[in-house]
């Protein structure tokens, strides 16, 4: 980099790039606190429901159908890792400019053009990788995703047999 002070509009556009950082990690770290009071509900919401169809002999028919709370939230949870997935997208994506020397070229031709600023979900310069990184598919694969809602969901419909075969007896 030369003596020469930094050109107006390239210093507006390294403070944009600064700032949309800071906004991508905000809002990663948002998504993650949704996500987490999501998962808080679920086990809330489903073990009051579990155990009040346990607790009263009329809703006995009922423990089956509480399967239905973490396959509902696990949806809402998914719905959100997707829109989180695209601000990590587009951190990896500046992350990777950053490596490639972008950032020395951006400062030799005082031109920050190749970060497509001000982007922070990605949709504009994501483009079919972005909406791989994060599609459904991948974030239902997710552990944290599958083991407590599926297991929820598998304990729902066990105890909903059990109660049924129980109740035939």
């Amino acid at each position: 980099m030369s003596d020469k002070a930094t050109p107006a509009p390239f210093a507006y556009e390294l403070e944009l790039l600064k700032v949309e950082l800071e906004t991508i990690t905000s809002s990663i770290r948002q998504m993650d606190e949704i996500t987490k009071d999501t998962k808080h509900w679920t086990i809330v919401l489903w073990t009051a429901a579990v155990g009040g169809a346990l607790a009263t002999p009329s809703l006995h028919v009922f423990v089956g159908l509480t399967a239905v709370i973490p396959l509902l939230f696990s949806y809402v949870e998914a719905s959100y890792r997707q829109i989180q997935r695209r601000f990590i997208w587009r951190s990896e994506f500046i992350g990777r400019l950053i490596r490639s020397g972008k950032l020395q070229e951006a400062f030799e031709q005082q031109s920050m053009a190749a970060f497509n600023l001000w982007d922070p979900a990605g949709w504009y310069t994501g483009g079919k990788e972005c909406r791989d990184f994060a599609s459904i598919r991948h974030v239902i694969s997710f552990p944290s995703l599958y083991l407590l809602y599926g297991g929820l969901t598998l304990v729902s419909v066990v105890l909903g047999l059990l109660v049924h075969v129980l109740l035939r007896a």
